[in-house]
């Protein structure tokens, strides 16, 4: 089931990745290969228990993630409807945090480093946490796309003048 589920996002993905080439002035194939090839996907799975520590408003719940940024090309998460824990602090903002409701039958995709280089800062990564119930255990599976760990990632030249140095991802993952 397992393999199953990691195969169905991984092709999900490929057709994503296809209509961000487009939105990037590229051919619709131009990430097949780069991401697709020799990946270096992977499939998570994540368990958060029930916590009972209860914060003074404003205070958030306490965290089950703590704030980060996804390090590879993009995420695909099927969330819970029923619990509402992922937040994305708003872009320009220092402590604005919003929560995602997720829409029935439908996937949240967020965009990691990796797209942020190539695409010269066109895609971002938002920077996001998820908080602990007082009352639920929640489960999720993300499924993370990366490249290969010897692929090249830099802005696409046809972009503008880049806004970052060309890395290696396997480099950089290992320095995350």
């Amino acid at each position: 089931t397992m393999s199953r589920y990691f195969d169905a996002l991984a092709a999900l993905s490929n057709d994503i990745s296809k209509v961000m080439a487009v939105g990037l002035g590229m051919p619709a194939d131009y990430f097949t290969d780069r991401l697709h090839a020799a990946h270096s996907s992977f499939l998570r799975l994540n368990y958060y228990p029930v916590c009972d520590e209860v914060a003074a408003p404003p205070e958030p719940a306490p965290l089950g993630i703590s704030p980060h940024k996804d390090a590879g090309f993009l995420t695909v998460l099927a969330q819970d409807p029923d619990c509402h824990s992922l937040q994305v602090r708003k872009r320009g903002t220092d402590d604005t945090w919003a929560t995602v409701h997720p829409l029935p039958d439908a996937f949240t995709v967020n965009t990691g480093d990796m797209a942020q280089i190539w695409s010269n800062n066109r895609y971002h990564a938002p920077e996001h946490r998820v908080l602990t119930s007082s009352s639920r255990v929640r489960y999720s599976a993300p499924f993370f796309l990366n490249p290969a760990f010897d692929s090249l990632v830099a802005p696409l030249p046809s972009l503008g003048p880049p806004e970052y140095l060309p890395c290696v991802w396997g480099y950089f993952r290992a320095q995350r």
